[in-house]
């Protein structure tokens, strides 16, 4: 159950092939919001060395956040 303050998905997609910039611009309308993407799906993402790879090859299951306000693709821990 989600609590105040923890992201909720508008939505869960599964893809391959393809990376967070597109998937960005095409489920929240601007492409430097990847890392609102990335961030939700961190646990999926997360690569050997620690890594965040917006690089998608194999078929995964990703959150889709709601869409919000461009920050100017600035990435905000």
């Amino acid at each position: 159950m989600p609590y105040a303050g923890q992201a909720v998905p508008a939505q869960i997609i599964r893809v391959s092939g393809t990376n967070l910039f597109k998937l960005a611009a095409k489920y929240l309308g601007d492409s430097t919001q990847w890392n609102r993407i990335a961030e939700m799906n961190a646990d999926v993402l997360t690569n050997a060395d620690g890594f965040i790879d917006p690089w998608i090859t194999a078929t995964v299951e990703l959150k889709i956040p709601l869409p919000g306000k461009s920050n100017g693709g600035i990435y905000q821990p």
